[in-house]
């Protein structure tokens, strides 16, 4: 018995495909880092949504940026959190990755993760009630130790 309980895990071949070829030749795989915590716009109170002006639950909001990150340098903007947590504004709100419409923070993570390090990738946000692109650039995911 291999104890996995009958737990099954997909895994997009395009994406197995590229791991085993940077395992091959970089030794660890070449993934795209977005370098922000994000929080699915359904987790999210649909008032805020509307007060923004936001019409959708689709899409995933930038929680925190980390500093030097790709995320960082196109300027995304975090929520503001008061000192216990609590959501005072909304931050940006990935909508879009390189045209193609995100259901939620999973699938933002899935999209960048198919880019490698020195590609290019546009986001389309909603920021202050209209709609805009930013373009980064990524890079290697640091190693944390």
């Amino acid at each position: 018995p291999s104890g996995a309980g009958g737990i099954g895990v997909a895994i997009p071949a395009d994406l197995v495909a590229q791991s085993v070829q940077d395992l091959e030749r970089f030794g660890i795989p070449q993934r795209g880092w977005l370098g922000a915590s994000l929080v699915s716009l359904d987790e999210l109170p649909p008032v805020l949504l509307r007060a923004v002006g936001l019409t959708t639950t689709q899409g995933a909001m930038v929680d925190r940026v980390d500093p030097g990150s790709p995320a960082a340098r196109a300027g995304l903007r975090g929520a503001q959190r008061d000192a216990q947590g609590r959501l005072l504004a909304l931050g940006d709100v990935i909508l879009a990755v390189n045209g193609k419409a995100v259901k939620d923070k999973a699938e933002v993570v899935r999209l960048i993760a198919r880019y490698r390090p020195g590609d290019r990738v546009r986001l389309t946000l909603w920021r202050e009630g209209r709609r805009l692109e930013v373009t980064l650039t990524m890079v290697a995911r640091p190693i944390r130790r």
